[in-house]
């Protein structure tokens, strides 16, 4: 996309401040109320994290989104840095010599979760991709943090915006029938069985009718497409990932078209048709599996 973040200089005396470059314009983003700033990283929509000084000189990680810049140090106890940003928000970097993840409006020290941690100490995060996949160092080694997969069982898929579940409607056992989301009723049509593969990807199953979720091609002008349910094709258009965004929530994404399952427009309606769109980082992008 062309944009640039870094620092430049402001007065001619050494300070600086962090810059985008976009469009053809440098913008200074300015700080957290101190002296100088500094831009890390950048994602495709533009959003920048770094480190800015305080108007006491501490120096905070941040995040600027929407023309803002955002302190991302919540809680005390030495600098911090954004060192790595994704496109789904999600930001981590160095925290008073922890490794931090920033995510859902929470900054979590990744040391409490990893499942092993060999009584080492991660000391910062240095990138993160769109699977959530996190490179971290503990001063003398790297490490890839991996989130741990979701088990091979029955869930119920709720979105995270409009509160409504994943839905076979009525039961339907026609191959090619959109899925809708409605209010939970706790039915077998509802329930959708997810099934690792050998790749990590996984299958997503309706336990009512047996079929499973599909990307069926063709987007439309918006590059939309519906969610449907069809028999075993035994392709990428039936193998989806499922990333964590935060503690609770995940982004499903297909391995064909590169899409995510979508509540379009934001709705809150319940019998909406479900379609596969490209990443905005809308929480009518996140689910919940449970």
């Amino acid at each position: 996309m062309g944009q640039v973040t870094g620092w430049a200089d402001v007065d001619g005396h050494g300070n600086h401040h962090a810059f985008l470059y976009s469009d053809g314009q440098m913008r200074d983003l300015g700080t957290l109320g101190g002296a100088q700033s500094e831009g890390r990283a950048i994602n495709d929509a533009g959003q920048v994290t770094g480190w800015a000084w305080t108007a006491d000189d501490g120096e905070h990680a941040f995040l600027y989104h929407d023309g803002q810049m955002q302190d991302l140090a919540t809680f005390p106890n030495g600098p911090s840095n954004g060192l790595g940003i994704n496109n789904e928000g999600q930001v981590v970097g160095m925290l008073a010599a922890h490794a931090f993840l920033y995510t859902d409006g929470q900054m979590l020290d990744l040391n409490t979760l990893i499942s092993l941690n060999r009584g080492m100490t991660l000391t910062a995060a240095t990138a993160i991709n769109d699977r959530g996949q996190i490179v971290v160092t503990d001063g003398n080694h790297a490490y890839l943090l991996t989130p741990v997969p979701i088990h091979d069982e029955d869930y119920t898929v709720t979105n995270a915006f409009s509160g409504l579940v994943l839905d076979d409607p009525d039961s339907s056992p026609d191959s090619g029938k959109q899925i809708i989301q409605s209010p939970a009723t706790g039915n077998k049509n509802q329930k959708w069985h997810f099934a690792q593969q050998p790749d990590g990807f996984y299958t997503i199953q309706n336990v009512a009718s047996g079929l499973f979720l599909t990307y069926p091609g063709a987007a439309d002008w918006e590059q939309r497409v519906q969610l449907q349910q069809q028999t075993a094709t035994n392709d990428a258009s039936q193998l989806w990932m499922v990333n964590p965004v935060g503690t609770s929530s995940y982004v499903i994404y297909n391995k064909a078209g590169d899409l995510v399952i979508n509540d379009p427009e934001f709705s809150q309606q319940p019998g909406q048709g479900m379609v596969l769109s490209h990443v905005n980082g809308g929480t009518n992008q996140r689910w919940f599996i449970r």
